[in-house]
């Protein structure tokens, strides 16, 4: 089998490459829950992405999904074509100008954008002071309500977080190459000197 989906305790080292050692029994173990943890959470994202393409399938082919679907299509064209004697007429003026145009759209959307923050944050701060003396009681007196919202939103969020990231890490370090491949180096960077050697695996 490819050495990637070896265990650890049989993967070779950069030292012992032609005869692989036995990891002593805790990392034994820690190899072992690590690989339940990996092929649980492959697996479980691997099914998921077959079901919501099987669940995608099953709309997208639905005779009402697609009735529907040609329905809006066939209202565009209509739309589109009815329209058509009057954008030919203008095109021609316009797209010159567009074109000149199209490299300046993104930096000019950027700089739009870098302006319109300190505007807009200066404009909802002079909404909020002035309305300071109706919302700040409102938020005093609701606090037993909202805080303890807040603080659920905050910690599921969190949670939400780590959980996502923790599997897009798994993903990526198991199921493509340049994940694998610095997986593989670093473990033999590790493993390599003859200290780690012996506290990692079982002398002959």
């Amino acid at each position: 089998s490819p050495a990637h989906t070896r265990p650890l305790e049989t993967q070779p080292t950069m030292s012992t490459a032609t005869a692989p050692k036995t990891l002593r029994y805790p990392f034994r173990v820690a190899a072992a829950a690590g690989g339940m943890v990996t092929n649980t959470v492959n697996t479980t994202v691997d099914g998921s992405i077959v079901y919501s393409k099987k669940g995608y399938k099953t709309v997208t082919e639905n005779s009402y999904v697609d009735t529907m679907s040609k329905s809006v299509t066939k209202f565009g064209q209509d739309v589109q074509n009815r329209a058509s004697p009057y954008t030919s007429k203008v095109t021609p003026y316009i797209t010159p100008y567009a074109k000149q145009a199209s490299p300046y759209v993104k930096p000019a959307f950027l700089v739009m954008v870098a302006l319109a923050i300190p505007a807009i944050a200066l404009f909802l701060g002079v909404i909020a002071l002035v309305t300071a003396p109706i919302w700040i009681p409102i938020a005093f007196f609701t606090s037993l309500l909202w805080v303890p919202i807040a603080i659920v939103v905050g910690i599921v969020s969190l949670i939400a977080f780590l959980a996502t990231a923790f599997v897009a890490s798994v993903r990526y370090f198991t199921k493509y190459p340049k994940g694998k491949k610095f997986v593989a180096d670093v473990w033999a960077k590790i493993s390599s000197p003859s200290m780690m050697q012996k506290l990692l695996y079982i002398q002959a």
